[in-house]
């Protein structure tokens, strides 16, 4: 195995941060990293899934008695997980408790045996459970629950706003979990973990040119993993606040760095917030802070109130900047070291204090249980059960409390529990976990699969997997089950890097994949852009393509192609693949091509030459990012009456919505984003959906500027799902007409879920739907007129999608 230059873990904390800022429609730096590190997820997990010794693997065929106990033991672990209020669940680490559950309950050799066993796993976490092995479900003892003296006393229980891998284990939750009247583990400062400064400077005479803002840095990560932006946000005295512009992430390396970042200065802008972050943990230093704007060619300064700190006392905070959040007191000034310019320089400590123990009265939302609610009900077997989901608790301790000597011991003994997916107990723990989470939180369009009779063929799948890849696999298809885009996996913190070919591959009308372009000639043979593969490895292309589709997760044909894509073109260092090729003489050619980068490491961006053209005297083309949404002002402000007609092209990234108010005076009420906010068990109907989106504020006033031109919207099945919003608004307000390819599909999979075997599994934590309740999880919009590449298009250069609207409004 070749060594792995960013480990998973990095990777997967690259992603989380990132999924924990992309949290609005306006980054489009954030959503090509997106694009990045979530195809990353996808092909990752086919292909080399880690240093696994499968000559020891343990493999069994699994009895009819086996299934029964496993699936007991896994119903009743899901229900006191997640929902057994009882202030003693804090005390266990409820990953190694499951992998300790399964080797005990596995061998129970009847009904009366597996009781007993479950009573001793889980009695001395749930004193209050009942457990019965004659089928007839017991009730609770109101009596014993409550306490003699209930003075002071507030009922507790869990809220879970969604899904989640957050408070104290659970595993489902996107914002936050909580276990009301109790203490919880919370983030201290919301889910942004940047801490810095920022100031603001004055650029109304500068309205439409362009301003930079630069820096002297020095990041020092520490033991952490610091990371630094520059950022500009335009602004005006009416509180509108434009579209920010980040610098890209920078790692730190104890190094001194010039860094800039720019942005078009809108025409409503009054001022431009600067300033700098330093993401989770670390320390960073930055001096000979400059902000200039572009004047006939030339970079003229900017009046910045004091931009190299030398004018404020050492160990004191800089004068004429704010902190980042504004009770965050990690900046001061100190004296320079390395730096050229002045003797002081700023500098921002952080640690990352996301998680604090807080004491949490308030619920999360309205629903909760009442007192001597049960969670009951028969498990697979004769075993029938019930206890309390809701308790009375007192300062942070509900009533009654368990044997604390008694609990302590059973904690360190389950604490002892070793992790080793070549065991059977650590595969069926993994299989459980999972299985809970779809059983009780996962919600999205459909949901039409049966978890509970899927549960006894997943477990007996896992048990009987011969090697870790085997087992991989397995897994994959249980996400697949779900028919969703956005459900992943990373298969573990071991796997190998994976590499790219030198040449990409694409999709063509008619069935044909073909290479799109060449990264690296050198390495590309005699391959060209336009030759169609007819062989991979000797084999019949199309054939390959769609070897690996029960192992995707997709719910449209854009997300299977895309998946299908990313599998085909990745592989690991030191091996190739065999492309046999049709050229355009129609000459058959073989090359063998090496996996020769790893993938996602100095990704070459689209650009567009000309992003803002007149295509005919008529029709104007506008590319997106290359065209900032705040470009849009001046452009609606100055369009010639001239022109009939405007291609928006949105494929080449993440476009916003801000341009869509220039089109159509917009009053929107189309709800986004919306969650299970989930107290009782199984999807119980008695749980609600609440909104944990946004309205798009920009779109409460009306613009000051209309654009008269139609509108034209190209669209592809790329993997950005966040653009399917601009298509939404699109479809839903009848703004013009869509051309090209049916979109990916709109869905949020921002929430992981960590199983004790090392996986990653990435849930699509939230559905979006609009006002009459119609559900864009996954779908994807069709375009008005569907238009695919063709082979001859591609050897030629030739943009079909484009060509095909400067027809459609030629003709109309």
């Amino acid at each position: 195995m070749s060594v792995f230059v960013e480990s998973w873990e990095n990777l997967v904390e690259r992603v989380m941060r990132f999924c924990r800022l992309a949290n609005t429609f306006d980054h489009p730096d954030r959503m090509r990293n997106f694009k990045r590190y979530f195809l990353a997820i996808i092909v990752l997990s086919l292909f080399g899934c880690g240093q696994q010794d499968n000559n020891a693997y343990q493999s069994v065929t699994l009895s009819p008695r086996q299934l029964a106990n496993l699936h007991a033991f896994a119903r009743l672990y899901g229900y006191a997980r997640f929902f057994y209020p009882g202030t003693e669940t804090s005390q266990l680490d409820w990953d190694k408790f499951v992998v300790y559950g399964t080797a005990k309950v596995i061998d129970a050799v009847n009904d009366k045996a597996l009781k007993d066993t479950l009573s001793r796993l889980f009695h001395p976490i749930i004193p209050t459970l009942q457990l019965n092995d004659n089928g007839v479900i017991p009730g609770l003892n109101l009596a014993a629950l409550r306490p003699k003296d209930s003075t002071g006393y507030k009922l507790s229980y869990w809220q879970y706003h969604g899904l989640t891998n957050g408070n104290r284990g659970a595993a489902f939750r996107y914002q936050r979990s909580l276990l009301v009247n109790q203490y919880n583990k919370i983030p201290q400062r919301g889910i942004i973990d940047e801490y810095g400064v920022i100031s603001n400077v004055p650029v109304k005479a500068f309205r439409g040119g362009m301003l930079k803002f630069s820096a002297d840095v020095k990041c020092n990560p520490g033991s952490g993993n610091g990371e630094n932006v520059l950022f500009l946000q335009p602004n005006n005295v009416n509180g509108v606040y434009g579209t920010p512009t980040r610098s890209e992430s920078e790692k730190g390396d104890n190094k001194l760095h010039r860094r800039e970042v720019m942005l078009t200065i809108p025409m409503f802008a009054d001022s431009v917030l600067l300033g700098t972050f330093l993401r989770t943990e670390g320390s960073l230093e930055i001096d000979n802070c400059r902000v200039q704007v572009e004047k006939d060619n030339k970079w003229v300064d900017i009046p910045l109130a004091n931009g190299n700190f030398e004018r404020d006392s050492i160990g004191k905070g800089p004068a004429a900047w704010n902190n980042w959040p504004d009770d965050y007191q990690g900046t001061s000034v100190v004296a320079s070291t390395e730096f050229a310019q002045g003797k002081q320089v700023l500098q921002i400590n952080a640690k990352n204090t996301r998680q604090k123990s807080h004491f949490i009265g308030e619920p999360l939302f309205d629903l909760q249980p009442a007192f001597g609610t049960a969670v009951q009900g028969k498990l697979d077997s004769g075993i029938a059960f019930s206890f309390p989901l809701a308790l009375y608790a007192l300062d942070g301790q509900t009533y009654p409390a368990a044997d604390s000597a008694v609990l302590s011991a059973f904690a360190g003994a389950v604490k002892a529990t070793q992790l080793n997916t070549a065991k059977i107990s650590t595969r069926l723990a993994d299989i459980i976990i999972l299985w809970n989470v779809l059983q009780h939180g996962y919600i999205a369009i459909g949901d039409q699969v049966s978890w509970e009779k899927q549960l006894d063929v997943f477990l007996a799948t896992a048990a009987n997997a011969k090697s870790f890849d085997e087992y991989t696999d397995d897994m994959r298809r249980i996400l697949a089950e779900t028919k969703d885009g956005f459900m992943e996996m990373l298969p573990s913190a071991n796997a190998s890097p994976l590499y790219v070919l030198p040449v990409s591959i694409g999709w063509a009308s008619g069935g044909h994949l073909v290479i799109t372009s060449i990264e690296k000639p050198e390495d590309a043979d005699k391959l060209e852009v336009g030759d169609e593969i007819l062989q991979i490895n000797n084999k019949d292309a199309l054939t390959v393509f769609t070897a690996k589709d029960s192992l995707l997760s997709y719910a449209n044909v854009s997300q299977l192609l895309v998946k299908r894509l990313y599998t085909i073109q990745l592989g690991e260092f030191g091996t190739g693949v065999k492309l046999t090729v049709q050229k355009k003489n129609k000459e058959l050619y073989s090359a063998v091509l090496p996996y020769s980068k790893m993938y996602g490491s100095n990704d070459k961006k689209k650009s567009v030459k000309e992003p803002l053209k007149l295509v005919r005297p008529n029709i104007l083309y506008v590319s997106f990012p290359e065209v900032s949404d705040d470009r849009i002002d001046s452009l609606a402000t100055h369009l010639s009456p001239d022109i009939e007609y405007i291609i928006w092209d949105c494929r080449q990234s993440f476009s916003s919505l801000y341009f869509l108010h220039y089109i159509k005076d917009i009053r929107d009420t189309m709800n986004w984003y919306y969650q299970s906010d989930i107290v009782y068990p199984d999807k119980d109907s008695r749980n609600i959906s609440s909104l944990n989106g946004y309205l798009y504020d920009r779109f409460k006033e009306p613009a000051l500027h209309r654009l008269k031109a139609k509108s034209i919207f190209l669209s592809e099945h790329s993997e950005k799902p966040y653009s399917d919003g601009t298509f939404i608004y699109v479809k839903k307000y009848d703004l013009g007409t869509i051309i090209g390819e049916p979109t990916y599909g709109f869905g949020n999979p921002f929430s992981n879920l960590r199983l004790p075997g090392g996986m990653i599994i990435y849930v699509n934590g939230m559905f979006a739907r609009d006002d009459n309740g119609k559900l864009y999880v996954d779908k994807g919009v069709q375009p008005d007129i569907e238009v695919w590449p063709t082979v001859q298009s591609i050897r030629e250069g030739k943009d079909e999608a484009l060509n095909r609207a400067i027809q459609y409004a030629e003709t109309k």
